[in-house]
């Protein structure tokens, strides 16, 4: 039994690693462990509930990685600057009472 979970588990982590985008994986992901959740709760034999039981963990699992490496991949996309940018475009250094002349603003 412990050879059938393992081998799950390395299954569905070689799955996770081998679809193209995160968000793919992650609806497949979703899909697969309402398909498992299924399962689990229509089997009668304590040993194989508890075989599918640990397939849905390693689902679930699989499904935390991906959506860990999804939110990184996002955040890491938006903070990134091309060469010769500037972190202050957008900004500027006056507000509405500052006088004509004295105002800077960064395009």
């Amino acid at each position: 039994m412990t050879t059938a979970i393992s081998s799950a588990a390395s299954s569905t982590l070689s799955s996770l690693t081998s679809t193209s985008t995160s968000k793919e994986s992650t609806a497949s992901l979703q899909a697969q462990i309402s398909a498992k959740q299924a399962e689990v709760d229509a089997a009668k034999d304590a040993d194989k509930k508890a075989e599918l039981q640990a397939e849905l963990e390693a689902l679930k699992a699989a499904l935390a990685a991906a959506q860990a490496k999804e939110s990184q991949s996002g955040s890491s996309n938006s903070s990134q600057q091309m060469s010769g940018e500037s972190n202050r475009i957008g900004t500027v250094d006056f507000d509405e009472n500052t006088p004509f002349g004295e105002r800077t603003a960064y395009v």
